[in-house]
């Protein structure tokens, strides 16, 4: 279940886990390595995470 489980990122939990560090799009766009237009577009599911950017973003924030 490892790979489903890494791909369905949530994105909800995503923008409160962002909040809760003080992150912003912006800020976690520049992290991660693309642009947060990008970003934004990821959040609101018109375009998809690659599975890099969630690894990303799970070390990022310390998640399992």
């Amino acid at each position: 279940m490892g790979n489903v489980e890494i791909t369905m990122l949530n994105t909800n939990r995503l923008l409160s886990i962002m909040a809760l560090f003080g992150d912003n799009q912006s800020n976690l766009a520049r992290k991660i390595g693309i642009n947060r237009s990008f970003l934004s577009k990821k959040i609101r599911r018109i375009a998809e995470f690659k599975i890099s950017e969630i690894q990303k973003i799970k070390n990022i924030y310390n998640l399992s």
